[in-house]
């Protein structure tokens, strides 16, 4: 062993090349052998494996687990475990993550036809659990890769010495704008703005939460009670609390209930799910939970949050408990249960850890995070500081992480450092809720509140691509662009783009300004077709327009400051139609002629102000002509 003395590699006989596959068989597309040549999944810190090897034939091979073997449809051995692995070491051996194989099948099929692509076969994994210390691993990993019915073998983590992605404490006092991230950008997502349209608050769409434990009877998620996926299997009791309130405020994050108390969810109306990835029945499976989730959400659409990270080649937990985990699609079962999900229409949100791991290193993570050469289809995120957007000093970062939301000071249920409710754990609160554990959610509530909004108003749900676009192309840019975490979602910019909605700050193909707001008379107008200048052709009647014709000329019906339309009656004098005088009405008689000219009796004084015209007039003229008489008789006496 090398040296690292402390770490697992091994020689890997595969030469690609060289290898003849049975008739039939598909090789992988993703490369995985080679992966492992390279000594990625290798490079394991012996502290961390749990004892369970991970096998996988090529794609469509049709191998069956009959006990210790594996044969194809006509009983032919494929791999003998027992001449890998001592009959007293082997324990528990699963194929397919423990799930129906026909469904699987089923899935992979449905699936294919749906994206037109390419699928790994999900049912060609198989895992054993050994006796550690009872195996020479290196001989075991080696002696199955001789075969040329192996595409990939390598030694799993032991999630349980992996801490919950969670507990990056800030030293500052957390109650800064409590939950923050739900207001407009380029502070929050824009839930609130969100919630002013049908749909934004998540109305019908399933999300499913996958971590390790949760409290479902907290006061404040009234709509996650019964949210267990049917069949999934019993959250490990033995984890503890820590599991158990982060998952809580997870929840609080997305599913906070409407009551008036506590916090409000970014989709308090989507529909709660959660799976837990760690069961009583079948130990650690996130791919187990990712199929059994994706099967649960077939027919509508969903999504699947992914909250958890894994250990990568840096990682020591004898050194830094999070320093070196990475995104869970490192591992290759896992990757290949998000593309089944996505290619099933499921959007699968995936927390990027909190590693501090540059993701574009080729050095440490050759091409597995190259979006170029390998694409889950997930979206994967990262960290940002609050406001700043700059990224947190702990996230994973590099050009796969798509988006990032607050990654600190993040208000939500569980922990009980904000309210402690009198020591009942169901009305814990917390404002320091932290990590790529808490951008998570919030970025997972921006997808179901735009995935609510786009359904309401087009009656089609976006793909899982379209919508990792939407949010990625109209979102909030970090600060900081050297450490790659992607743009916050903008929620009022993204469903703006979608659906062209006036009011999005965004001048659409059909909109000639759009000022972020619906209201007139600001130099654009309330449905964003008029920037409220006359002349233009629009009728603006917030600026008291009577008339655009769409030109700034005079005579043509439509004066030229469009307030005329240059009737006689209408109270303008319009001089370009020769008017001598417009009273605002078309009557005669009163100084103003039915045809706007000066009637003659009144010329002495002007259009509607005639002394002759009024009722009047002959009476009044008589006193100012004696009031005039008699003040000449006084000024001659005074001579």
């Amino acid at each position: 062993m090398s040296h690292d003395s402390n770490r697992i590699s091994f020689i890997v006989l595969v030469l690609l090349s060289s290898v003849i596959l049975p008739s039939g068989m598909a090789r992988s597309a993703k490369g995985n052998g080679i992966d492992v040549a390279c000594g990625l999944l290798a490079s394991l810190d012996p502290a961390v494996w749990s004892g369970e090897v991970v096998i996988k034939l090529w794609d469509d091979s049709g191998g069956v687990l009959a006990g210790h073997r594996i044969v194809d449809g006509q009983g032919q051995v494929l791999v003998d475990l027992h001449r890998h692995f001592p009959a007293a070491a082997l324990g528990r051996v699963e194929q397919g993550f423990g799930l129906d194989i026909g469904s699987l099948r089923a899935m992979r099929s449905r699936a294919t036809a749906r994206c037109k692509c390419d699928l790994s076969d999900l049912t060609s994994y198989f895992s054993v659990k050994v006796t550690p210390g009872a195996v020479v691993l290196e001989d075991v990993l080696e002696g199955l890769l001789s075969n040329p019915i192996v595409e990939l073998a390598y030694p799993a983590p032991d999630h349980a010495l992996i801490p919950p992605p969670v507990d990056v404490a800030p030293t500052t006092p957390p109650f800064v704008d409590g939950q923050g991230y739900l207001l407009a950008a380029p502070d929050g997502i824009g839930a609130v703005h969100a919630w002013t349209l049908p749909g934004g608050r998540g109305d019908g769409i399933a999300v499913v939460d996958m971590e390790a434990g949760w409290d479902l009877d907290h006061e404040d998620l009234d709509s996650c009670v019964d949210a267990t996926i049917e069949g999934i299997g019993t959250v490990d009791p033995t984890l503890g609390w820590d599991y158990t309130h982060h998952g809580t405020a997870v929840l609080g994050v997305l599913f906070g209930s409407e009551g008036g108390y506590g916090v409000t969810g970014i989709v308090p109306r989507a529909l709660c799910h959660v799976a837990p990835d760690w069961t009583v029945e079948h130990y650690y499976s996130i791919p187990r939970a990712i199929v059994m989730s994706t099967e649960h959400l077939a027919g509508g659409p969903g999504v699947i949050l992914l909250e958890a990270q894994t250990a990568g080649p840096r990682y020591d937990p004898d050194l830094d408990p999070q320093r070196g985990l990475v995104p869970v699609e490192w591992e290759p079962p896992v990757f290949d249960a998000i593309e089944l999900a996505v290619a099933s229409g499921i959007v699968v949100v995936e927390a990027a850890g909190n590693g501090s791991q540059d993701l574009d290193d080729t050095g440490i993570y050759a091409d597995r995070f190259d979006r170029d050469a390998r694409d889950s289809g997930a979206i994967i995120v990262g960290a940002g500081q609050p406001l700043s957007h700059a990224p947190e000093w702990y996230t994973n970062h590099g050009s796969r992480v798509d988006l990032h939301a607050w990654g600190s000071l993040v208000t939500t249920t569980g922990y009980g450092d904000l309210f402690r409710g009198g020591d009942d754990v169901h009305q814990f609160y917390t404002g320091q809720f932290a990590g790529t554990s808490s951008a998570s959610p919030i970025v997972t509530g921006a997808v179901a509140a735009y995935l609510g909004v786009v359904l309401e108003a087009t009656g089609a749900a976006p793909t899982p691509i379209e919508v990792r676009k939407a949010l990625v192309d109209t979102g909030t840019g970090q600060t900081v662009p050297s450490r790659h975490i992607g743009p916050q979602p903008d929620l009022r910019r993204a469903l703006g783009a979608t659906l062209a909605i006036c009011g999005d700050g965004v001048v659409h193909v059909d909109e000639t300004c759009d000022d972020w707001n619906e209201s007139g008379g600001d130099g654009c107008s309330a449905d964003c077709l008029s920037d409220e200048t006359c002349g233009n052709g629009f009728l603006d009647t917030a600026l008291g327009e009577a008339c655009d014709d769409g030109d700034l000329g005079a005579g043509d019906g439509c004066s030229a400051n469009c307030l005329s339309d240059e009737t006689c009656g209408n109270g303008i004098v319009d001089a370009v139609k020769d008017e001598g005088c417009d009273d605002g009405n078309l009557a005669d008689g009163d100084g103003c002629s039915s045809l706007c000219t000066v009637e003659e009796e009144a010329s002495g004084g002007g259009c509607g102000c005639s002394m002759t015209g009024h009722p009047d007039g002959a009476f009044r003229l008589v006193e100012l002509l004696v009031l005039l008489s008699v003040a000449s008789v006084v000024t001659r006496r005074r001579k």
